[in-house]
């Protein structure tokens, strides 16, 4: 069935409004018992993406386009592929991404349960969601310094981007009443620099594009959660709420690391190299450095080489513990073979040993 009238309702697109929180408002403002009947009425014609924010350029674009009466460009700001140029890696010489894939989403979006600030909800004339509040890196609310909620405080129930109403659960519970936990000064301070990383300004690795550098910080965030000990002194030294979101400290560790590059992550690959990783059988350079040699390698292969000359210099310089030849992916090319010849050698008996 086609649809023959776009909606009566119109509302208009508020500053960062996500497409999710427009399509509600939307549902509210025709009287629908849900959201669900917006997505009914596309049904009959296209197949729409499991969550609003995810919707691309083209046939579903076009119907609400139609539908909501609002450009194509405008509901596309309102979803995560707004994000795509950034966050969506490609090779230095294509052109930046227009869209995002789901494993990209998956990595650096909350798309199950999208929290809110509560706060923000309180002030606004119109209650409505931020689409930078999904961002997984940036789990706090910039303006009030609170951290973000995905749960109803009354029933504990997790947030559904389906829900009926932005500022209410189906419990009865008001939004705008819970109690918020406010972040410390610090890491207030640290997350809006994060914030701003990902909007590429004043990045810490200043010669990767946004892409290359959100890429290698998600990564290293990654990476950090095989150190515990890491982990808990960031969130201690930031004064980290232990309700605080489980990857929050994760990300602030990687940050940490990338504002003292190259020497805090040469401090990282001295305890990352002697935890236990996730292939246990394996031997040589992947039991001490896990996929990250692999990981600088790719970004290398796509032009950008700067973590990949980092894990050099420290295989190189720093790298006491084993035995680095031709075979680590970072040494495949003669040129940087030969970076190996001034190594101090270790014996493989000696390498067994240690």
């Amino acid at each position: 069935m086609e649809i023959a009238l776009p909606l009566p309702a119109r509302e208009p697109l508020l500053p960062g409004e996500s497409l999710t929180s427009l399509i509600r408002r939307t549902s509210n403002a025709m009287g629908y018992e849900e959201p669900g009947r917006l997505r009914a009425l596309l049904k009959e014609s296209v197949e729409v993406p499991a969550h609003w924010n995810h919707v691309q350029r083209g046939l579903v674009a076009q119907r609400l386009e139609f539908l909501l009466r609002q450009s194509q460009s405008s509901i596309l700001i309102a979803t995560v592929h707004s994000y795509a140029a950034r966050v969506m890696l490609v090779a230095s010489t294509a052109e930046p991404a227009t869209s995002c894939d789901s494993k990209t989403i998956l990595k650096y979006f909350q798309s199950s349960n999208p929290p809110i600030c509560p706060t923000c909800l309180a002030e606004d004339a119109q209650p409505y969601e931020r689409l930078t509040w999904s961002l997984r890196a940036v789990p706090v609310c910039l303006q009030h310094s609170h951290y973000l909620t995905n749960r109803c405080p009354n029933c504990q129930r997790r947030l559904r981007p389906d829900r009926s109403h932005t500022a209410a659960c189906r419990c009865g519970f008001n939004f705008r009443d819970a109690q918020q936990k406010a972040v410390s000064i610090p890491a207030a301070r640290l997350l809006k620099r994060i914030d701003r990383w990902f909007h590429g300004d004043a990045l810490p690795l200043h010669t990767l594009p946004t892409c290359a550098f959100s890429w290698w910080f998600e990564r290293l965030a990654s990476a950090v959660k095989k150190l515990p000990d890491w982990i808990t002194r960031t969130a201690d030294a930031l004064s980290i709420d232990s309700s605080a979101p489980e990857d929050l400290a994760a990300w602030l560790t990687a940050a940490d690391i990338l504002d003292g590059w190259p020497e805090r992550l040469f401090a990282f690959l001295d305890d990352f190299q002697r935890v236990t990783k996730h292939r246990t059988t394996a031997t040589g350079l992947t039991r001490s450095f896990g996929l990250l040699l692999r990981e600088a390698k790719h970004l290398e292969d796509l032009g950008y080489s700067l973590p990949a000359d980092a894990l050099r210099e420290y295989l190189t310089d720093h790298y006491m513990a084993g035995h680095v030849t031709s075979k680590v992916c970072l040494f495949f090319l003669l040129f940087f073979f030969k970076l190996l010849e001034s190594r101090p050698w270790i014996s493989l008996t000696e390498a067994d040993e240690m």
